[in-house]
């Protein structure tokens, strides 16, 4: 449920902008907004209650980056994460759209024409994530930023020492703007998990951002969370398909099962993947089902955050 936050001004009058626009308050937090008028001012001293309608924690995580039917309605496919290659104008309907239901907007960095979508590189222009993060963050939403992608051959092969490089080029012109990190999509599809260990590691030294680890169906990194706990956050878990995903009872079962064992090294569990090309009412009940079995949020649709 949103909370209701008090402030009071400083010495210097205080003016928040229109209602629905995230903020940054002198303590660092951000906020989104909300007044009767659209606008909240505080005069010198002043101290007013208003409602909070964004999560403050970055990992209460509410978006849909594989089914979402209002980004298909505004630019003509439902995959955010490759809203990265989109124009301006496109990227802000696209975003606008997100927030009316949802608190965060997954992108990735790199693409090779997957997901029936254009190349594109962040890391060779790394201008295009800046701009890209910046008009997700005007629109409210906070932001996944997805490092490797999948189904990339070029970045795929790329060595483990090669990536960090690529880190260290792209992640400090980057890290004001986003909210949490994901080291790849499927990353044991084509890199080894002795290799997820070095990757996670150079990261944190750049940021101090939660990493989120993301593996192929079923997967959550059994006897690596010792060693991944150094520099993670948590998983980003995908369901099995089918059968841990099928039902709602399922998913909250499989849910259940794996937030305690995570826990034990500190690690929070995202529901990261259980609808593809499925309907979206599907999707909305199992991810409303992951988070009765404790995920801390839910990547793939669920409960609209702009209702709760």
């Amino acid at each position: 449920m949103p909370t209701r936050l008090t402030l009071t001004a400083g010495p210097r009058l205080v003016a928040f902008g229109k209602r629905g626009k995230t903020v940054r308050l002198p303590n660092g937090r951000t906020l989104t907004i909300g007044g009767p008028d659209g606008r909240v001012r505080l005069a010198a001293g002043e101290t007013r209650t208003f409602r909070e309608v964004r999560p403050i924690d970055p990992l209460a995580i509410r978006s849909d980056f594989l089914t979402d039917a209002q980004v298909k309605a505004a630019v003509g496919r439902t995959y955010t994460h490759i809203l990265t290659a989109l124009h301006a104008p496109e990227q802000r309907r696209a975003f606008k759209a997100i927030a009316t239901r949802y608190s965060h907007v997954n992108l990735y960095v790199h693409n090779e024409q997957d997901y029936r979508g254009p190349s594109f590189s962040g890391y060779a222009n790394p201008a295009l994530m800046v701009d890209t993060l910046t008009r997700s963050r005007a629109a409210g939403l906070l932001n996944v930023t997805w490092l490797e992608p999948d189904d990339a051959p070029w970045m795929n092969h790329r060595s483990v020492g090669q990536v960090q490089k690529m880190y260290d080029d792209l992640v400090p012109r980057i890290d004001h703007l986003s909210d949490v990190y994901v080291l790849g999509l499927e990353h044991d599809e084509y890199r080894e998990l002795g290799d997820v260990h070095p990757l996670g590691t150079h990261l944190r030294t750049l940021t101090k951002k939660p990493i989120l680890v993301h593996l192929m169906g079923g997967q959550w990194g059994s006897g690596q969370w010792s060693k991944w706990r150094q520099w993670a956050t948590g998983l980003a878990y995908q369901y099995e398909n089918p059968h841990e995903r099928d039902t709602s009872a399922h998913v909250e079962a499989r849910t259940r099962q794996l937030v305690p064992r995570l826990a034990r090294d500190g690690m929070v569990l995202i529901a990261s993947e259980y609808g593809h090309k499925v309907a979206e009412s599907k999707t909305y009940a199992l991810g409303e089902a992951a988070l009765k079995g404790g995920a801390t949020g839910f990547m793939n649709g669920g409960p609209s955050h702009a209702l709760n």
